[in-house]
């Protein structure tokens, strides 16, 4: 066990000048000095525990913790859970943590519980994209999804191809378009919080937008992020709304489908992670934090369809670059703060 620490410890201290080369001289003097430090009063060692809050899938969170394991030595319990109900567990043991780390959801989930969230200077923190990096170094994004409009490619070809979220309102595709609740997926909100940003989130644009939607779909509103790429897939719908995630699978997997980013703008959601403040096993936390965060991790994401959050990640061709994307500057604490109005109105608009 002592030669795991040690191991351990050395693989810490490497990270942690490794990071310091795009830090400023002052900086990586003192993230250098506090890895030496912790190294020599063996301050990362910890209990060789870490309990994880994770509401990503088993097939993503299992071989991760297995190799965090294996580098390191600390045993990895995985309490597993939609995200609001893993923040739910969060708020309801804030006087005694039970947790240590948080991944999943979007930071605008994040926002209620932020002062349950302790503040880390991960040593990443030079590599990753600027929207990956909460101000108060809360949370750190793992993951980057923006999201878009697909086609089947069998059905939809040449001009009628969309090229935007107007092609939602289009007349020709009235009961072909595959749009998911809101109020059921938290991926759909997302999306519809891009169109309101795009349309108007303040003068009524924007809600008159998503009434023509969701006239548009002629009352076939899916209950399931899956229905959506899976239906256009099949040729159940023509178009329809998803995440970049979800349609490379599929489209990985051989399907009938592209993909189109919206030429009025799109959200690129962030899928953070962070450390529970208060948890039991803090220093196993950071150290986690770091591995997930890490260049060893971020190279498997795209294998998965899935787009790092570091900017030192060769994408594959698969991925547009985030630069030749047109982006909305999201308000994360509009959203949480207009989230239940916004789906009060969801549900009345769709009842007309």
């Amino acid at each position: 066990m002592k030669k795991i620490i040690a191991i351990a410890l050395a693989s810490a201290m490497v990270l942690s000048l490794a990071a310091c080369a795009s830090q400023p001289a002052a900086t990586q003097a003192a993230t250098q000095a506090a890895a030496t430090e912790a190294a020599k009063a063996g301050e990362l060692k910890d209990t060789g525990k870490l309990v994880f809050y994770a509401s990503w899938s088993s097939d993503r969170t299992d071989p991760l913790v297995q190799r965090f394991t294996e580098l390191t030595g600390i045993q990895v319990e995985v309490v597993t859970g939609g995200t609001s109900e893993l923040i739910s567990r969060i708020v309801a043991e804030k006087d005694n943590p039970l947790g240590d780390v948080l991944w999943g959801g979007t930071c605008t989930s994040y926002v209620p519980v932020e002062e349950y969230l302790e503040a880390y200077d991960t040593t990443e923190i030079g590599a990753l994209e600027a929207s990956c990096i909460d101000p108060e170094h809360k949370w750190y994004g793992f993951s980057i999804e923006p999201m878009l409009v697909v086609y089947n490619t069998k059905l939809v070809t040449g001009d009628d191809i969309p090229t935007g979220w107007k092609d939602l309102i289009d007349p020709k595709w009235k009961g072909k378009i595959a749009v998911v609740d809101p109020t059921k997926s938290s991926a759909a909100f997302g999306t519809m919080m891009a169109i309101m940003q795009a349309y108007g989130k303040e003068d009524g644009k924007g809600k008159q937008f998503i009434k023509d939607i969701i006239a548009n779909t002629d009352g076939n509103i899916l209950t399931s992020s899956s229905l959506s790429y899976k239906g256009v897939a099949d040729g159940e719908f023509m178009i329809g709304l998803t995440g970049e995630e979800s349609a490379l699978k599929y489209i990985h997997d051989g399907a009938d489908l592209g993909m189109v980013y919206p030429e009025e703008g799109t959200d690129a959601i962030v899928s953070p992670i962070a450390i529970i403040k208060g948890g039991p096993n803090a220093k196993s936390a950071q150290l986690f934090v770091d591995y997930m965060l890490g260049k060893e991790v971020q190279s498997q994401l795209a294998g998965w369809g899935i787009r790092s959050s570091r900017t030192d990640i060769d994408e594959t061709d698969d991925f547009t670059p985030l630069d030749q994307i047109k982006q909305l500057p999201m308000d994360n604490e509009w959203i949480v703060a207009h989230g239940d109005e916004f789906k009060d109105f969801w549900r009345e608009s769709v009842t007309e």
